[in-house]
């Protein structure tokens, strides 16, 4: 059962006069320095997320960096995706309605890399089909058959480099950790994850989750599979959130969940018809807030049932600030967050 924590403050009556509610539900959380802009680049082993859609003129290959950041994170670490944002995702696309995405990655034979981890390794996402229900473990296949679908992850890599080398940087649509790729062109990331969604038919089922209609954020978990010769379960490593903000983080398996924490409204400033509340958040990804509004007539009501919510933070442990407009001076506001 959810969690729920309420505060309630009346403040002094001006213009507005608003009620602080906190409802505790859970949480979330970069640095650089003047650079040359680079082109999409890629090294063995790296974690890669890809978007595409049907009908769209462009697909989308993301960096996430060396997969062991999440195969050895610590258990119940939040990390948040910072090789892409929102505002890139929705430059791909027109709308985030019915993507295909996934979050791959392999070991091809003699790479360079950490001779500990066998090669032929595959990292793969399996959709969830429901939002808090894991899914069941793939089984480990042979080296010789996962080699195919490490090679095949490989050459999505290569092709995102190519096709980056063949326009200039962008913060948009060219970095060092994304590319914006034609659709169908054949070094793209569907000519090899192929119309299944299963890399060519070199893993058991397709890798890619669908947003559909997408107004509730949807789960993809996270898979090891080591070389085997005899079916054995995978390494259930988390899952990776996606929410319709455009907003993407993984969750490791494992660590204790931390109790909800009453939030706490630390002001609200009146801007001729703008009302600004800022409040406190956990340091928890999983944890979303949203800003509530009623009237003096919805008081007694519960705050589940007020008639507007509005906004969307995820839990960072920063204070954040979410906004109303209305001319009406008869409002009452409460933060609502919840897992």
């Amino acid at each position: 059962m959810a969690q729920q924590a309420n505060t309630t403050q009346r403040m002094p009556r001006s213009r507005v006069a608003p009620l602080l509610v906190g409802l505790a539900l859970l949480g979330l959380g970069g640095a650089g320095s003047r650079a040359v802009a680079q082109t999409f680049a890629y090294t063995p082993r790296d974690l890669l997320l890809g978007f595409r859609q049907t009908g769209a003129t462009s697909e989308l290959l993301v960096n996430l960096g060396p997969v062991t950041a999440f195969s050895q994170a610590k258990p119940g670490a939040m990390i948040p995706i910072a090789q892409l944002s929102a505002e890139q995702l929705k430059n791909a696309f027109s709308t985030l309605d019915n993507l295909q995405w996934s979050v791959i990655a392999g070991v091809r034979v003699a790479d360079g890399g950490d001779p500990a981890i066998p090669e032929s390794t595959v990292w793969t996402t399996k959709p969830r089909a429901k939002f808090d229900t894991q899914t069941d473990a793939l089984k480990r296949k042979s080296e010789f058959s996962q080699a195919l679908a490490a090679n095949k992850i490989d050459s999505i890599a290569r092709g995102g480099v190519a096709l980056g080398s063949q326009s200039s940087a962008d913060p948009l649509s060219n970095t060092k950790a994304l590319v914006l790729e034609p659709a169908g062109n054949k070094l793209a990331y569907s000519a090899f994850m192929t119309t299944k969604g299963n890399l060519g038919g070199t893993v058991q089922a397709s890798v890619e989750a669908n947003t559909k209609t997408f107004t509730s954020a949807i789960r993809s978990d996270f898979y090891e599979l080591l070389p085997s010769d005899d079916n054995a379960p995978a390494t259930y490593l988390g899952y990776f959130e996606l929410s319709p903000e455009g907003t993407l983080f993984f969750k490791a398996a494992g660590g204790d969940v931390l109790p909800l924490e009453r939030p706490t409204i630390q002001g609200i400033a009146r801007d001729v018809t703008i009302s600004k509340v800022t409040f406190s958040t956990m340091n928890d990804a999983t944890v979303v807030y949203r800003l509530c509004i009623t009237n003096s007539l919805g008081l007694n009501t519960p705050i589940e049932q007020w008639p507007v919510c509005v906004g969307e933070v995820k839990g960072d442990g920063q204070a954040h600030t979410l906004e109303d407009q209305s001319v009406e001076d008869d409002r009452f506001y409460a933060i609502k967050a919840g897992r």
